[in-house]
């Protein structure tokens, strides 16, 4: 970069006399028309800069980033700049980084001229996704998901680098997703999420998809401030929540299991739905989680249940010591489904379609039994 006398920039910016062959240089000077703009902040300055200047990237990107709240001008120097550059079938850097600088600077602001930016970022980040598909399948340096192969590809291109990495952390914990579902599904003590505690949370959360993107946050934490105020929110209402996802748990249970009884084809076990439920709650430790989604009332009953053996304590497989088998299946039934539940936070829906297939199924394969001993 070239040191240009305060003299001189400011003989041009007040428009002191400059020989005319100098100042045709001057105006087409990149380094020099910057500092004329830096120093006198002046936006229409950049109708006096030469078509060189308008072309140059550095430039463009300084002006862009300078008067970025003036949406027609830097649309209007950015369009300048894009028309000039050639089509080619590799990426151009140069032009990406306009682009997506455009894009994170007016993402809030509705207006169809800007639109291009949106579409052209989002034509980027596929790209991109084609490009790690590829390196992944020919490239043994490929890490994780691949960031850092975005890392090299994208040496010396910030602007482009936090994007691609804003992108990977949106998809980690939001495409597709519900963040604070996932939250909920993955730890039991809200304190992970505390003000002490989030860095470390999020970091090794990363760390376990991939280590240079983890490594790259660390250094700009700017990238994870969303997430942190989506994640505190989470914290703040955590309780809350823990009641409302209970709350859904209780009702999908009592809704698979209802339908399980009334759909059911073979004999009517010994006891009734109420009788099965409370004992599920009881032996499975779930009293509080269905106390507090809707107050429900444990009943003491002096039935046959009881001699059932349910190790709550790890929930493995029990075999039944029962003489009711319609009772055993019913009762085993509901122990996997509360254990799909409340344990390992699985959606369980009921098809009696499916079921009454199951049951049809068992009985051809022992009716193909009994004939096969008879023939």
């Amino acid at each position: 970069m070239i040191n240009f006398d305060n003299k001189l920039i400011n003989d041009y910016i007040n428009g002191n006399d400059i020989d005319a062959t100098l100042l045709e240089q001057l105006e087409d000077n990149t380094d020099f028309m910057i500092e004329v703009i830096k120093k006198s902040n002046d936006k229409k300055m950049y109708l006096f800069c030469g078509d060189n200047v308008k072309k140059n990237f550095k430039f463009v990107e300084f002006f862009i980033q300078k008067f970025k709240s003036d949406t027609n001008l830097i649309n209007e120097v950015a369009t300048t700049f894009l028309n000039s550059r050639k089509k080619s079938n590799n990426f151009d850097l140069e032009k990406d980084t306009i682009i997506v600088l455009i894009n994170n600077l007016t993402k809030n602001i509705d207006d169809d001229n800007l639109m291009k930016y949106r579409i052209e970022s989002t034509l980027f980040l596929t790209e991109i996704t084609i490009f790690l598909q590829n390196e992944k399948q020919k490239n043994n340096t490929f890490e994780g998901l691949g960031f850092n192969i975005v890392e090299s590809l994208l040496e010396g291109y910030d602007i482009l680098c936090d994007y691609v990495a804003k992108t990977f952390i949106e998809d980690l914990f939001y495409k597709n997703k519900d963040l604070e579902e996932i939250i909920h599904n993955n730890i039991t003590n809200k304190e992970y999420l505390n003000e002490d505690n989030i860095d470390s949370f999020i970091s090794t959360f990363i760390e376990h998809f991939d280590t240079s993107l983890n490594e790259y946050l660390s250094y700009d934490q700017e990238l994870l401030k969303d997430l942190k105020k989506d994640l505190d929110r989470i914290y703040k209402r955590w309780d809350y929540m823990i009641n409302v996802y209970n709350s859904k748990k209780v009702e999908m249970f009592r809704d698979v299991l209802l339908h399980y009884f009334k759909y059911n084809t073979g004999e009517e076990p010994s006891f009734t739905y109420t009788e099965l439920e409370a004992c599920i709650v009881k032996n499975l430790n779930l009293k509080q989680i269905f106390d507090n989604a809707d107050k429900f009332d444990e009943r003491i009953f002096n039935c046959e249940l009881e001699k059932v053996n349910i190790e709550s304590a790890n929930l493995m497989e029990t075999d039944f010591d029962y003489n009711n088998k319609t009772d055993c299946r019913f009762i085993k039934f509901a122990i996997e489904t509360a254990k799909k539940i409340f344990f390992q936070n699985e959606k369980v829906e009921y098809d009696p379609y499916i079921e009454h297939n199951k049951q049809k199924k068992k009985q051809l394969f022992f009716m193909i039994l009994i004939d096969d001993k008879n023939s």
